[in-house]
């Protein structure tokens, strides 16, 4: 089977956390794994997020940072990709308008949805094609012949689907990596991927990247499983425990506290699909994804998702790398799969 290690490489979706103890190091203790067994990942950079960072650091006096954290940042991603790592789209519609003010960003959580995106000075497509060519800009300054080929939207909001879709194609973006099958949110994030689909890949009906259509553009969905809330819940719970960091109430979070009690416990014990985040899990949890993985007979494309800023031990993303050695995965970075020779294969 063929398995591709992605990372979000960003801060938390409300604007907390720091480019250096959150991003930065974990990503360093991700990236010595890697390179110790010869690794190479997808990084999905944040490059929205990146500007307005970088824009913060010489107009706001409230910056927080001792110097420009931007420029570790660059820094890391530049040697990634002469490392043989892989950097790719990645867009937060929400930072769009961010303000720093007394220390704390202020972002625009109307537009937490890039698929619902709406403002008076810049559309979905612009949007798109200014990250493009901003990240370009950005790895030119080491690679003149770099361009992103591969899009992930934040929090996985890529619907409704058809202006990202015609952003994507006019750009000459053929892959997009953001449904995970069976995923559902209805809060800030708004999504419903659950026309479970057990396919490697497909592609993307225009309108909804979740089911297959006629177009150019492939789906290479994120791999998840159907899990009963409470026991990844614990789990994360668990293994942040050991942690010295502190980690934000995410937005989920912040909802499950206006529930009833009874409420609660339902939600508590009701199933979900969730992906496999690499970085967040303990080897218990990942032993029960690798389960679930090797029943699959048909399939053999899989993309697993992490982000170094939910790494709570270096332990967790360890093991995980040592699981998935003993069960003789297959690493690949997504630029090595072959569109259109699977195509022709598939349909």
């Amino acid at each position: 089977m063929n398995v591709y290690l992605t990372f979000d490489y960003e801060v938390f979706g409300d604007g907390a956390g720091s480019y250096i103890e959150d991003v930065v190091s974990p990503m360093s203790e991700i990236l010595k794994v890697c390179d110790s067994k010869n690794i190479k990942s997808t990084i999905f950079f944040e490059i929205l997020e990146y500007l307005r960072i970088n824009e913060s650091w010489s107009n706001e006096k409230f910056n927080t940072y001792d110097s420009n954290p931007c420029e570790a940042v660059k820094k890391q991603i530049h040697q990634a990709y002469m490392n043989g790592h892989q950097i790719e789209l990645h867009i937060h519609p929400q930072w769009y308008d961010a303000e720093l003010k007394e220390g704390k960003w202020l972002l625009d959580m109307k537009n937490w949805s890039l698929g619902l995106f709406s403002h008076k000075r810049i559309c979905v497509k612009d949007l798109i094609t200014f990250c493009k060519i901003e990240l370009e800009k950005l790895m030119h300054e080491i690679d003149p012949n770099y361009q992103v080929n591969v899009f992930r939207a934040g929090a996985y909001n890529v619907q409704p689907s058809h202006k990202i879709y015609t952003a994507l194609i006019e750009n000459n973006i053929k892959l997009d990596s953001s449904v995970y099958p069976g995923g559902f949110e209805n809060s800030l994030s708004k999504f419903n991927f659950q026309n479970h689909l057990n396919l490697d890949f497909w592609k993307v009906n225009p309108k909804d990247f979740s089911v297959p259509g006629k177009s150019s553009l492939v789906e290479l969905p994120i791999y998840s499983k159907k899990i009963l809330r409470i026991f990844r819940l614990f789990d994360v719970f668990k293994e942040r425990k050991k942690s010295t960091r502190v980690f934000p109430i995410s937005s989920n979070a912040s909802q499950a506290k206006k529930l009833s009690l009874f409420q609660k416990i339902k939600f508590l014990f009701s199933y979900e699909f969730y992906p496999w985040d690499i970085t967040m899990f303990s080897k218990k949890m990942h032993l029960k994804y690798i389960s679930s993985l090797k029943r699959f007979k048909t399939r053999r494309e899989f993309v697993l998702i992490g982000h170094p800023k939910s790494l709570p031990s270096n332990k967790c993303f360890q093991d995980f790398v040592n699981l998935a050695y003993s069960n003789k995965f297959k690493f690949k970075r997504l630029c090595e799969f072959d569109t259109d020779r699977s195509l022709k294969n598939q349909f």
